[in-house]
């Protein structure tokens, strides 16, 4: 069933991340470049150093801290 499911997809696949949805929450809003370079590197560093916390992983998904 894989197989055939990767087959339709011509083994085009990738992974999600929380990198994958910057793009999209930027896009929402009208910033100038250098803005938006400062609020995509300041996103990159959260999502970064909240892997660090071990705090985080006593939550479940979609859980409130």
């Amino acid at each position: 069933m894989e197989a055939l499911v990767l087959g339709a997809l011509h083994w085009r696949m990738r992974s999600i991340t929380p990198f994958s949805f910057i793009p999209y929450f930027i896009n929402l809003f009208r910033l100038d470049d250098i803005t938006l370079k400062v609020l995509k590197d300041r996103a990159s560093e959260i999502i970064l150093k909240s892997q660090k916390d071990i705090k985080i992983l006593r939550f479940w998904n979609s859980s409130h801290l």
